[in-house]
């Protein structure tokens, strides 16, 4: 049996006019270009920007957050192969040694007479902490970076070594390489 429906019951739908025409299809494209717009936007497709946050600040708030009571600086936040060739910025000598800026003891001693430069040029320094701490504080004593102090940064390394982590924020551990990870998202290479 097949069901009949008439023509007088089915709602009528007004024909749409060129305008009206005109704006579904405007209102099409705005939606299908959206996704390419947010996918443009997201983080992860862009080139590292530096994150201008502390560390309890990046933990609470997230990376991204802009929340603060003063202007934040780090956009001119160097790396270390900017640090390595470009000596006239330096706030003290190259020949200065990572022991005489970070005080070594135990397993860190080896480090202790070691130029700042030779740890920020040589590749058999590059997942050492303290690499990622003397490009961080080079930032901080130049003022290229505000949000952190040389306090803070010394504390980093202390804490690396008398408790074997850093902690941000109460009940919150650091490694070695959490923080190596944090500091090297404050600064563009």
């Amino acid at each position: 049996m097949a069901i009949e429906q008439r023509p007088d019951s089915e709602p009528s739908v007004p024909a749409i006019d060129g305008h009206g025409a005109a704006r579904r299809r405007l209102a099409k494209a705005g939606l299908g270009a959206a996704g390419i717009l947010m996918t443009l936007e997201s983080r992860a497709t862009l080139r590292h920007r530096p994150i201008c946050v502390t560390p309890s600040a990046s933990l609470s708030t997230g990376a991204a957050s802009t929340y603060t009571k003063r202007e934040l600086s780090c956009n001119g936040a160097r790396g270390p192969k900017f640090w390595c060739t470009v000596s006239h910025f330096w706030p003290c000598s190259q020949n200065v040694k990572f022991g005489d800026l970070f005080r070594c003891k135990g397993k860190n001693d080896k480090y202790a007479d070691i130029r700042l430069v030779d740890i920020l040029s040589k590749s058999t320094y590059e997942g050492f902490v303290g690499r990622y701490l003397a490009t961080t504080w080079l930032n901080v004593m130049t003022g290229q970076i505000n949000f952190l102090s040389e306090e803070t940064v010394h504390d980093m390394w202390y804490d690396l070594q008398s408790k074997g982590y850093y902690e941000p924020k109460p009940k919150t551990y650091w490694s070695h390489a959490d923080v190596s990870g944090y500091l090297a998202k404050t600064y563009r290479d």
